[in-house]
């Protein structure tokens, strides 16, 4: 009997530390606080083009950010982009350049951590946590 409390403690013991050692990191460790970030809302699957009037418009200072630095997150994972006039050598964005990226619009995909049966989201559509039924 104490052989076998004694496997059962190992066991337990041995599942502790493996879902230690391989648990997911849920952590915002992409995030650089120095910096400043601005949201960009999207509204369905398709490709964008930030132009620089649209960052003027929005408060950026263009004047302090070199066009290889930008960069586009999405769920914690930077997206691709495509920076026209990023090898002119000038080091600005200017009124002819922009920005493109392919946009996802929000889902539920979040809410699915949340729910143990896929079944019992209530809309797969919308994110619970970030959008606004209007």
């Amino acid at each position: 009997m104490n052989r076998n409390y004694f496997k059962i403690i190992l066991f337990c013991f041995s599942c502790f530390l493996t879902q230690t050692l391989f648990a997911q990191n849920f952590t915002n460790s992409w995030i650089n606080y120095s910096q400043k970030y601005y949201k960009i809302k999207v509204w369905r699957d398709s490709i964008y083009r930030i132009t620089p009037q649209a960052l003027t418009n929005a408060g950026i200072d263009l004047s302090t950010i070199h066009p290889k630095n930008f960069q586009i997150f999405a769920k914690g994972r930077e997206v691709p982009i495509y920076v026209y006039g990023e090898n002119d050598n000038d080091g600005i964005f200017n009124n002819n350049d922009f920005i493109e990226f392919y946009g996802e619009r929000n889902t539920g995909w979040a809410d699915s951590l949340v729910y143990d049966v896929p079944e019992n989201i209530l809309n797969p559509n919308v994110s619970l946590f970030s959008d606004t039924l209007k």
